[in-house]
Protein backbone atom coordinates (compact mmCIF):
# COMPACT_ATOMS: atom_id res chain seq x y z
CA UNK A 1 0.00 0.00 0.00
CA UNK A 2 1.85 3.09 -0.84
CA UNK A 3 -0.02 6.62 0.78
CA UNK A 4 1.17 9.90 -0.79
CA UNK A 5 0.65 12.93 1.74
CA UNK A 6 -2.86 13.63 1.41
CA UNK A 7 -4.41 13.56 5.05
CA UNK A 8 -7.97 14.32 5.99
CA UNK A 9 -9.24 14.48 9.76
CA UNK A 10 -12.89 13.69 10.33
CA UNK A 11 -13.65 14.20 14.15
CA UNK A 12 -16.83 12.33 15.52
CA UNK A 13 -18.42 13.71 18.10
CA UNK A 14 -22.06 12.23 17.94
CA UNK A 15 -24.58 15.06 17.35
CA UNK A 16 -22.10 18.12 18.36
CA UNK A 17 -20.21 20.17 15.92
CA UNK A 18 -16.59 19.80 16.16
CA UNK A 19 -16.11 23.10 14.72
CA UNK A 20 -16.26 26.31 15.80
CA UNK A 21 -16.66 30.11 14.72
CA UNK A 22 -12.50 30.31 14.83
CA UNK A 23 -12.43 27.32 12.36
CA UNK A 24 -11.14 25.31 14.70
CA UNK A 25 -12.79 22.18 16.72
CA UNK A 26 -14.71 22.81 19.50
CA UNK A 27 -16.43 20.03 21.64
CA UNK A 28 -19.21 20.81 24.12
CA UNK A 29 -19.93 17.20 25.19
CA UNK A 30 -17.75 14.65 26.36
CA UNK A 31 -15.49 14.47 29.37
CA UNK A 32 -14.66 17.64 31.15
CA UNK A 33 -11.46 18.98 31.55
CA UNK A 34 -10.55 21.62 33.33
CA UNK A 35 -6.96 23.56 32.60
CA UNK A 36 -5.42 26.05 34.62
CA UNK A 37 -3.88 28.85 32.59
CA UNK A 38 -0.22 28.92 33.81
CA UNK A 39 0.73 31.51 31.83
CA UNK A 40 -1.07 34.38 33.59
CA UNK A 41 0.76 37.12 35.47
CA UNK A 42 -1.57 39.45 37.28
CA UNK A 43 -5.02 38.71 36.00
CA UNK A 44 -3.56 39.20 32.43
CA UNK A 45 -3.47 35.47 30.55
CA UNK A 46 -2.21 34.79 27.20
CA UNK A 47 -4.17 32.84 25.09
CA UNK A 48 -3.25 29.10 24.59
CA UNK A 49 -4.70 26.57 21.81
CA UNK A 50 -5.23 22.94 24.06
CA UNK A 51 -4.80 19.77 21.67
CA UNK A 52 -5.04 16.45 22.54
CA UNK A 53 -2.95 13.37 20.68
CA UNK A 54 -3.70 9.97 20.66
CA UNK A 55 -1.55 7.32 21.91
CA UNK A 56 1.50 6.17 20.00
CA UNK A 57 -0.98 3.00 19.25
CA UNK A 58 -3.54 5.53 17.10
CA UNK A 59 -0.69 7.63 15.43
CA UNK A 60 -0.19 6.43 12.24
CA UNK A 61 3.26 8.32 11.75
CA UNK A 62 2.62 10.75 8.61
CA UNK A 63 5.30 12.84 7.91
CA UNK A 64 2.78 15.53 8.45
CA UNK A 65 3.34 15.36 12.06
CA UNK A 66 1.34 13.92 14.68
CA UNK A 67 -2.46 13.05 14.82
CA UNK A 68 -4.12 15.70 17.69
CA UNK A 69 -7.89 17.38 18.33
CA UNK A 70 -8.17 20.72 18.92
CA UNK A 71 -9.66 21.32 22.29
CA UNK A 72 -9.88 24.65 22.06
CA UNK A 73 -8.70 27.81 23.42
CA UNK A 74 -8.39 28.55 26.99
CA UNK A 75 -7.32 32.47 27.41
CA UNK A 76 -9.04 32.67 31.38
CA UNK A 77 -7.26 31.73 34.12
CA UNK A 78 -8.95 28.11 33.90
CA UNK A 79 -11.23 27.26 31.25
CA UNK A 80 -13.58 23.79 30.86
CA UNK A 81 -12.79 21.88 27.70
CA UNK A 82 -14.52 18.72 26.82
CA UNK A 83 -13.09 15.75 25.95
CA UNK A 84 -14.41 13.75 22.72
CA UNK A 85 -15.87 10.45 23.13
CA UNK A 86 -14.42 9.60 19.59
CA UNK A 87 -12.88 10.33 16.60
CA UNK A 88 -11.43 9.07 13.57
CA UNK A 89 -7.78 10.39 11.59
CA UNK A 90 -8.27 9.01 7.83
CA UNK A 91 -5.20 9.03 5.49
CA UNK A 92 -6.54 9.75 1.91
CA UNK A 93 -4.05 8.47 -0.82
CA UNK A 94 -3.43 6.71 -4.21
CA UNK A 95 -2.20 3.28 -5.40
CA UNK A 96 0.46 2.65 -7.71
CA UNK A 97 -2.41 1.48 -9.88
CA UNK A 98 -4.49 4.96 -9.60
CA UNK A 99 -7.07 3.52 -7.13
CA UNK A 100 -7.85 5.26 -3.92
CA UNK A 101 -6.15 3.86 -0.89
CA UNK A 102 -7.97 5.41 2.63
CA UNK A 103 -6.51 4.45 5.74
CA UNK A 104 -8.94 5.40 8.71
CA UNK A 105 -7.86 5.11 12.53
CA UNK A 106 -10.21 5.47 15.26
CA UNK A 107 -9.92 6.94 18.65
CA UNK A 108 -12.23 6.56 21.65
CA UNK A 109 -12.09 7.92 25.11
CA UNK A 110 -11.69 4.68 26.58
CA UNK A 111 -8.04 5.06 24.72
CA UNK A 112 -4.88 7.03 26.17
CA UNK A 113 -4.59 10.48 24.69
CA UNK A 114 -1.94 13.36 26.50
CA UNK A 115 -2.02 17.19 25.72
CA UNK A 116 0.14 19.97 25.21
CA UNK A 117 -0.54 24.04 24.52
CA UNK A 118 0.62 26.02 22.15
CA UNK A 119 0.39 29.66 21.15
CA UNK A 120 -2.41 30.35 18.94
CA UNK A 121 0.32 31.16 16.21
CA UNK A 122 1.74 28.05 16.55
CA UNK A 123 2.33 25.63 13.96
CA UNK A 124 0.42 22.67 14.55
CA UNK A 125 2.45 20.00 12.48
CA UNK A 126 5.22 20.42 14.99
CA UNK A 127 3.14 20.53 18.59
CA UNK A 128 4.19 17.85 20.79
CA UNK A 129 2.60 16.47 23.90
CA UNK A 130 3.51 17.48 26.86
CA UNK A 131 2.04 15.95 29.25
CA UNK A 132 2.38 12.25 30.21
CA UNK A 133 -0.58 9.63 29.33
CA UNK A 134 -3.97 9.65 30.76
CA UNK A 135 -7.25 7.21 29.57
CA UNK A 136 -10.12 10.05 29.35
CA UNK A 137 -13.14 7.18 30.01
CA UNK A 138 -11.48 6.37 33.71
CA UNK A 139 -12.49 9.16 36.02
CA UNK A 140 -15.62 12.04 35.14
CA UNK A 141 -13.39 14.99 34.85
CA UNK A 142 -10.08 15.73 34.78
CA UNK A 143 -7.64 18.50 35.38
CA UNK A 144 -4.18 20.26 34.41
CA UNK A 145 -2.22 23.00 34.86
CA UNK A 146 -0.94 23.75 30.78
CA UNK A 147 1.75 24.76 29.24
CA UNK A 148 4.76 23.01 30.24
CA UNK A 149 5.19 19.47 31.43
CA UNK A 150 2.65 18.49 33.85
CA UNK A 151 0.47 15.27 35.13
CA UNK A 152 -3.24 15.24 34.07
CA UNK A 153 -5.39 14.09 37.47
CA UNK A 154 -8.88 12.62 37.52
CA UNK A 155 -11.62 14.25 39.42
CA UNK A 156 -11.75 17.84 40.59
CA UNK A 157 -12.46 19.21 37.65
CA UNK A 158 -15.11 21.30 35.80
CA UNK A 159 -17.71 22.91 38.26
CA UNK A 160 -21.08 21.39 37.77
Amino acid sequence: MRVQLLALVALVTGCSSPVGPSGHATYTSGVPLLVINGNCVAGQCTPLRVLAFPGQDRQPGTPGGLWSLDLGVVSQPQTCLFIPPSAIFRIIGQNGNGTADTLAIRWTSENPLSLAAVPLSANLSTAQPSTGDFTPATESTWHVTLPGPAVVEGGAGCPK
